[in-house]
């Protein structure tokens, strides 16, 4: 009865050796499922992050934008140098219009026009075909007129005279 004894006890130990193996080994088990599905989360992709596809298209698209955008920049640079050298032209113009004198290079002979002031102010001058001696045809404010001879020379009170003759 002693060796059924101890092989029964012995069976007892072996058994509650094996449970306590056992549950090592299943809670050895249950941490590895935890770090397998940890990892397996972290390996999936969050879904904020665009797959590969998502990101390849994205960045065509961005390159198709930066490739609009140089051409686009491109045509702006080409007006911008038109209009640089318009404005050169135009400066240039500028000044050549700056060196010329109107005045010098068109000389006008006020003489008509003085004849006309003159003349609306009732004094016309008229020359004799020899040049020898000038007429003045003075105009009244009575509306007389009156030949009055001149020299090339006058005097001012011979000019106040002959306003004196056109104010009577």
């Amino acid at each position: 009865m002693d060796v059924i004894s101890e092989g029964a006890e012995h069976i007892k130990k072996v058994t509650i050796a094996r449970e306590k193996q056992q549950e090592a080994i299943r809670n050895n088990l249950r941490a590895l499922s935890k770090t397998l599905e940890s990892t397996k989360t972290a390996c999936r992709r969050p879904s904020d992050v665009p797959t590969r596809e998502e990101h390849s298209q994205t960045v065509e698209n961005f390159e198709q934008k930066q490739y609009e955008n140089l051409k686009s920049i491109g045509k702006l640079e080409g007006e911008i140098s038109d209009k640089m050298s318009q404005i050169s032209r135009a400066k240039d113009e500028a000044a050549i219009w700056e060196m010329k004198d109107p005045v010098a290079d068109h000389e006008v002979d006020n003489t008509p026009l003085r004849a006309q002031i003159w003349k609306s102010l009732g004094f016309e001058l008229r020359r004799s075909a020899d040049g020898a001696e000038d007429k003045l045809l003075i105009r009244t404010e009575s509306g007389d007129l009156r030949l009055k001879s001149v020299s090339k020379n006058i005097t001012p009170e011979e000019v106040n005279a002959l306003w004196g003759i056109n104010s009577s």
